[in-house]
């Protein structure tokens, strides 16, 4: 069941201020070879973001200024209720929630290779982790530990990574691309939610000067979503925000450059 809500700006908004770290390098060790490594930390006070609903009905004390009940103490679930006398809501429009602290690592690798005849080779990694990612409800609150758990409205993935592969030879170029989300704890703490992995792949062929035309299959191996019990959003046994349900793919596309 999801209660009507109030969402959007906020006139009592204060500025959020942040204090950012950020220091990178990038190695070659050899031609067509590169490497590298960004390490990063992020400091906001007066963080503004929403509440989840979650959070607001979780604690009916702390957060009563958010729960606005009508006349007779119910919150509504019809829309036709809102706005008007009969109207209960949770008022989730943007707020300042207080401190967040986040760091972690990103990496790249990517290599270039030219087989003569064969044609080139083109491989990537992309890669971030996060180490920490905590934020307070309020200013002055308690630290919610987000990295890996659903906390408020969703999870901080400890992992994210691509890996890439393009291989070209005269007026053709065919390639793949894996994207991979690490697996956490579900809003229902009994559930976690398994890793997700996808492939897509593709073939260019430049059929003339200016004309070229892309083949191609996302999700070509038909992976299903990680089951998720979350209540954020509509949909049920899945994150929409994450996932895709709609299984493989394919398409033709045309571009030409004038």
């Amino acid at each position: 069941m999801q209660f009507q809500r109030l969402t959007g700006g906020n006139v009592d908004l204060k500025p959020e201020e942040s204090k950012n770290f950020n220091v990178g390098i990038v190695f070659e060790p050899v031609n067509n070879v590169s490497l590298g490594l960004d390490v990063w930390s992020i400091r906001l006070t007066n963080q503004i973001s929403a509440l989840s609903e979650n959070t607001v009905l979780g604690d009916p004390t702390t957060f009563a200024r958010y729960i606005k009940r009508n006349a007779t103490g119910d919150l509504s679930i019809d829309s036709n209720a809102c706005p008007g006398a009969t109207c209960g809501y949770l008022d989730l429009r943007q707020q300042n929630l207080g401190n967040l602290n986040a760091n972690g690592v990103d990496l790249s690798a990517s290599l270039r290779h030219n087989m003569g005849s064969m044609g080139r080779l083109n491989l990537g990694f992309n890669a971030s982790y996060t180490a920490k990612y905590e934020y307070q409800d309020y200013i002055g609150g308690p630290y919610n530990q987000n990295v890996g758990v659903y906390v408020g409205t969703g999870p901080i993935f400890r992992l994210q990574y691509n890996v890439s592969a393009a291989w070209t030879r005269g007026a053709w170029t065919v390639g793949a691309v894996s994207r991979t989300k690490s697996g956490y704890v579900d809003q229902d703490p009994s559930n976690t939610v398994g890793s997700y992995n996808t492939v897509d792949a593709y073939a260019t062929w430049a059929a003339a000067k200016n004309l070229s035309v892309t083949f191609g299959a996302t999700n070509l191996l038909d992976t299903e979503p990680p089951y998720s019990n979350q209540g954020e959003v509509f949909q049920a046994n899945y994150d929409p925000r994450f996932s895709d349900p709609t299984g493989r793919k394919f398409y033709v596309r045309a571009s030409y450059q004038f």
